[in-house]
């Protein structure tokens, strides 16, 4: 159920209906979590302006999701994982590719190192070890993609806990629940 509404585009103006209006021309859809969002414009703005960010950085969009996907799955955030499930097609991952993320794994140990990094800071709040982060500079990450890696788990927790907090109605296709080892 949305505890949240997410707003309507024909009752805004500002901010919010400037960055709302450029996403449907960008996406051919304004998603439920940016209509949501939208109830801040700063909010709405913050998430933006970071998601861009992290786009310029060294990290791939592929890696991005494959992240994105692991720690949606952790926090059992349906309507991410749906999401990032649709986003990841269009960067071009197989259906293997997402399910695999979705259970932290990967044939490329360098992927599955950064995926594995980003549950564990979920399951310590960050409280990371000197040995996790050994084993990401063993599969040669740069302090700067390590910082990167924790940004993108910050912004997916932004957006997993914005979409399990109001609700977000799903308007990307499901996908199945994972049979989890």
């Amino acid at each position: 159920m949305q505890r949240i509404p997410p707003v309507q585009l024909h009752d805004l103006n500002g901010k919010s209906k400037v960055l709302l209006e450029n996403l449907q021309q960008t996406m051919g859809m304004t998603p439920n979590f940016y209509r949501t969002l939208a109830n801040s414009p700063a909010a709405l703005k913050a998430y933006l302006d970071f998601n861009q960010a992290l786009g310029e950085g060294l990290l791939s969009e592929r890696l991005r999701h494959r992240i994105a996907l692991s720690v949606s799955e952790s926090n059992g955030c349906e309507y991410c994982v749906a999401a990032y499930s649709a986003l990841g097609r269009t960067v071009g991952m197989a259906e293997e590719d997402i399910v695999d993320s979705r259970r932290g794994c990967s044939p490329s140990r360098k992927e599955e190192a950064a995926m594995q990094f980003a549950l564990v800071m979920l399951k310590s709040h960050g409280a990371i070890t000197d040995e996790d982060l050994g084993r990401l500079r063993r599969v040669d990450y740069s302090d700067e993609e390590i910082i990167e890696i924790i940004a993108v788990v910050a912004l997916t927790l932004f957006t997993n806990y914005i979409n399990l907090a109001a609700g977000t109605r799903l308007d990307f296709p499901s996908v199945p629940t994972l049979n989890m080892p």
